[in-house]
C-alpha cells in the first residue's frame, strides 16, 4: 500500500535510507536531517517533511525547512506530497530548491511559475572523489594558506557574504540582506564550517561546507573580492578547504554552480558535472492557499 503523510519522530532511518540512494541530490536535506532531527520549527535547520510511503519504504520526499525553503526529492508523487506538506502551513515558501526537473514541476504545482524572483535558474551539480582533487599551484604560495575563520572576522565575512547575496542570488543590497549574512556567518563560524584563504595576513578568499554527511560535503558560498579575482584564489580556498575536509576523513565534494568562470574553476580542480539541480527564490514570500 502507497501512502503520503507527515513524517515524525522515528521516521529518520527510514528517510536516511531513501535519500543516500542519492546524496548529492539530497544533502541539504540529509546535513538538515543530522543536525534538527524531524522537527518542526522555526531554528536553523528545523522542517517539516512528508514522504511518500510503499509499505515501510520512503520512495519520495519533499520538506519545508525554517527559512521558507522548500526541498524536493520526488521522483513520483510530487503533486500529492505538496498537497500534504503545506496543508495548515506555518511558513511561507520562500524558495524551491532540488533536481531541476522537479523544481519546476513544484512551482507549476502551487501556481509560481510566473512568481516574481530573485533567481530562477538550473545549475550543473558538479562532484569530485577526493582520489582526484588537484590541488592547484596557488596554495603552494609562500603566505598563502587555508583555515577555518575566526570570530573576530565575521564582520568581514557577512560583508562578503552579503556582497555574494546580492551579486549571485539577487537579493536587495539593504541592511535586511546584511543582517541576514551576519547571522549566516556567524553560523557557520561557529560551527567551523567557514573556511578563508589568507595571503600575508589579509583574508581573500572564502567557502563554506553548507552540508556534510557519510564523508560528503556541500561546498557553498564561495566568494573573493573584486579586487582579489584572475589570481586563482577562489579555486584555492575550495580545494584547500577539501584537502582539510579529506584530512578529517571526507572522501568526496560537490556543488552545484551557474556561472561560466566558476565552472571552469572548479573543473580545474577535478570537480565534474553529474547533474541539474534547480534553484529558485522568490521575489516575495507566498502563503498557498
Amino acid at each position: 500500500m502507497t501512502i503520503c503523510r507527515l513524517l515524525t519522530e522515528g521516521d529518520e532511518a527510514r528517510l536516511e535510507a531513501f535519500l543516500g540512494t542519492r546524496p548529492e541530490e539530497s544533502l541539504l536535506m540529509l546535513a538538515n536531517l543530522k543536525r534538527a532531527g524531524l522537527t518542526e520549527g522555526c531554528e536553523p535547520y528545523q522542517g517539516r517533511y512528508a514522504a511518500r510511503l510503499s509499505g515501510i519504504r520512503v520512495t519520495a520526499v519533499a520538506a519545508h525547512f525554517w527559512n521558507g525553503n522548500l526541498i524536493v526529492q520526488a521522483p513520483e508523487g510530487l503533486e500529492e506530497l505538496l498537497e500534504v506538506l503545506l496543508a495548515d502551513m506555518t511558513l511561507p515558501v520562500r524558495g524551491f530548491l532540488g533536481p531541476a526537473d522537479q523544481v519546476a514541476r513544484a512551482r507549476n504545482s502551487l501556481g509560481m511559475e510566473a512568481a516574481p524572483v530573485k533567481i530562477a535558474e538550473d545549475q550543473e551539480l558538479m562532484a569530485v572523489d577526493f582520489a582526484d582533487l588537484i590541488c592547484p599551484e596557488t596554495l603552494s604560495q609562500s603566505g598563502l594558506r587555508v583555515r577555518r575563520a575566526r570570530a573576530s572576522e565575521c564582520d568581514l565575512l557577512a560583508n562578503w557574504r552579503a556582497a555574494l547575496s546580492v551579486d549571485a542570488l539577487g537579493s536587495s543590497d539593504s541592511a535586511g540582506t546584511l543582517k541576514a549574512a551576519r547571522q549566516e556567518a556567524d553560523r557557520h563560524q561557529r560551527e567551523g564550517n567557514y573556511w578563508v584563504l589568507e595571503r600575508g595576513g589579509q583574508l581573500v578568499s572564502s567557502c563554506t561546507f553548507s552540508g556534510e554527511y557519510g564523508g560528503l560535503v556541500q561546498v557553498g558560498g564561495v566568494w573573493t573580492p573584486p579586487h582579489q579575482r584572475g589570481r586563482g584564489y577562489a579555486r584555492a580556498a575550495v580545494a584547500g578547504a577539501l584537502a582539510r575536509a579529506r584530512a578529517d576523513g571526507a572522501g568526496r565534494a560537490c556543488l552545484i554552480a551557474s556561472n561560466p568562470a566558476a565552472i571552469k574553476a572548479y573543473r580545474a580542480i577535478g570537480f565534474r558535472t553529474i547533474g541539474r539541480y534547480g534553484l529558485v527564490l522568490l521575489g516575495e514570500e507566498r502563503w498557498v492557499a
